[in-house]
């Protein structure tokens, strides 16, 4: 007879566990006096969101900027502090993704200082993007947070 290690179990179980709190229970509080009710991650999100808002757009507009940069400098020069694995995994992309990323941080700061066709940057385009976006992302942030260390 064998005996088994708990810690596989218990690193398979806690973030398991995590996970089944973070995505499924449902949570409540209390808005202006009414109940709500919402699943934990979609909470955090929305609580950092509000934080965040007054300069969501600018901080949005900011890591795009650095992901573009970035990415100009790893596909076009040979500097070595880019040649660490963080940078790599972050900048080192294909030349349509490069692409995507100049379109996105050309596209954000059109939006930003409304310039050019309305149908760009009105409220019911560009504007919506800078209202919905940052929840989303900051789900996706707060999901990557949380299951980087599983």
């Amino acid at each position: 007879m064998t005996t088994k290690s708990t810690k596989p179990i218990l690193w398979f179980i806690l973030p398991s566990l995590l996970g089944l709190f973070i995505f499924i229970f449902p949570v409540f509080y209390t808005v202006d006096g009414e109940r709500e009710m919402t699943i934990p991650i979609a909470f955090l999100s929305n609580l950092a969101g509000d934080i965040l808002a007054p300069v969501i757009a600018e901080l949005t507009i900011t890591l795009a900027a650095i992901s573009v940069i970035g990415s100009l400098l790893y596909t076009f020069t040979n500097a070595a502090w880019l040649q660490k694995p963080i940078f790599q995994s972050i900048f080192a992309v294909t030349p349509f993704w490069l692409i995507v990323r100049i379109i996105g941080f050309t596209l954000g700061l059109l939006i930003i200082f409304q310039i050019g066709p309305e149908w760009v940057w009105g409220p019911d385009t560009g504007d919506l993007i800078f209202e919905l976006a940052p929840y989303s992302l900051l789900c996706f942030y707060l999901r990557g947070f949380f299951f980087h260390f599983c």
